[in-house]
């Protein structure tokens, strides 16, 4: 599946159908995805880039520099790199109720018991008062009266 529209990141032309992107980060300001035209000015030597792949998401050709290792996916653009590498993830993780709720929602962590921010606050306000109450005892009332606690019923 070839996308539509993929521009120069330098000169922002519309690339033709089936024009390879020169991807490299020997353009300024670092990793660039260009034209021929533009991968001219900086650095064009025919020897110094591999034959063009396609892009593992969206099937654009891609040319890669010889000056680097080739990476694990080959792909055309930011957008596409996200895309891949969401796609790779090693464990898709399944739908969980939260902790609180009981609402199912998609974690975006392995370890995310809560749905979001309100229930997590919600956990951590019952947390917090569960410890106040264990460190003071319900019967008890602590009242600054020198080396003795008293009672309730006492004051």
């Amino acid at each position: 599946m070839i996308s539509d529209g993929m521009k120069c990141e330098s000169c922002l032309r519309e690339l033709k159908e089936g024009e390879p992107v020169w991807r490299s980060n020997s353009f300024p300001p670092g990793m660039q995805s260009v034209c021929k035209n533009c991968v001219s000015r900086y650095c064009y030597d025919p020897n110094e880039w591999r034959p063009a792949k396609p892009c593992q998401h969206c099937g654009w050709p891609v040319a890669l520099s010889v000056r680097r290792n080739v990476p694990k996916y080959v792909v055309c653009g930011e957008t596409c790199r996200s895309a891949v590498y969401y796609a790779h993830r090693r464990h898709p993780l399944a739908m969980r109720a939260c902790a609180i709720c009981g609402e199912r929602f998609q974690p975006k962590r392995a370890h995310a018991l809560y749905c979001g921010s309100l229930c997590k606050q919600s956990a951590d306000r019952k947390r917090a008062l569960g410890s106040r109450q264990a460190a003071a005892p319900s019967r008890f009332r602590h009242v600054a009266t020198g080396d003795r606690m008293l009672d309730d019923a006492t004051l």
